[in-house]
């Protein structure tokens, strides 16, 4: 993987899209907003811009990077969109952007899972299951975060978040049967991963509001995800 300062000096759109997601950092602790929005959502869009102006790139991760975009953006607009009336925390399938914005990660992890497992040497699946020591502890995780979330989830929230979590799992075990070379890519998916497990906590268990720092964490894992990803491609 080429120096990072090498690849901000040749890649102007990446430059930018580091610029841009330090100022939603800065941006995180006041309230939602238009501009809020606009900064979180164009952090990915040149990230995905970086990639697509790159000839050698996959299109698939394109597609990734695209969809993760638009799902900033759906997400945020969620934010930005309180109900007219307070409502219990339940509620929230009531909300169009947030499965929206479900919807849109979801078939990122899907683009990424085809992508990782396209990749000449991938360990095959089955083979990843019985012999990882990796692949056991992600699928306990997975499990766990299902056992904790499902009963905290809104009635018609909760299949929509087993499938959620079921991509996630797969995009996880896709990208442990990664070959070598690809460590990169591996610590993105995973950082991607636990940004959404640590997002799921503070949305279904403890609610917005009572850890300011959780914020932080979803966008530092996530985005540092992304761009580990995207660079390790």
């Amino acid at each position: 993987m080429p120096p990072l300062t090498i690849l901000l000096a040749s890649s102007p759109t990446l430059t930018l899209s580091l610029l841009s997601s330090l100022s939603y950092t800065i941006l995180l602790p006041s309230r939602p907003s238009p501009s809020r929005t606009a900064t979180k959502t164009l952090s990915t869009i040149l990230l995905a811009l970086t990639i697509y102006l790159n000839p050698s790139s996959p299109a698939l991760l394109t597609a990734g990077l695209a969809l993760s975009s638009l799902g900033d953006f759906f997400l945020a607009l969620s934010d930005t969109s309180p109900p007219a009336e307070p409502k219990p925390k339940s509620d929230d399938d009531d909300d169009p952007f947030f499965l929206l914005g479900l919807s849109s990660f979801l078939t990122a992890h899907l683009l990424y899972t085809r992508l990782f497992l396209l990749q000449p040497g991938a360990t095959p699946l089955p083979t990843l299951l019985t012999t990882s020591p990796a692949a056991w502890t992600l699928t306990a995780l997975i499990t766990t975060m299902l056992l904790v979330l499902i009963p905290r989830a809104g009635g018609e929230l909760r299949v929509p978040v087993a499938v959620y979590a079921a991509a996630i799992y797969v995009m996880g075990l896709s990208a442990l049967a990664l070959p070598e070379g690809k460590e990169g890519v591996v610590a993105g998916a995973m950082m991607f991963t636990a940004s959404d497990a640590v997002l799921a906590v503070e949305k279904f268990v403890v609610g917005p509001g009572r850890r300011r720092w959780m914020g932080y964490v979803v966008w530092g894992l996530y985005y540092g995800g992304q761009v580990l990803i995207a660079v390790g491609f």
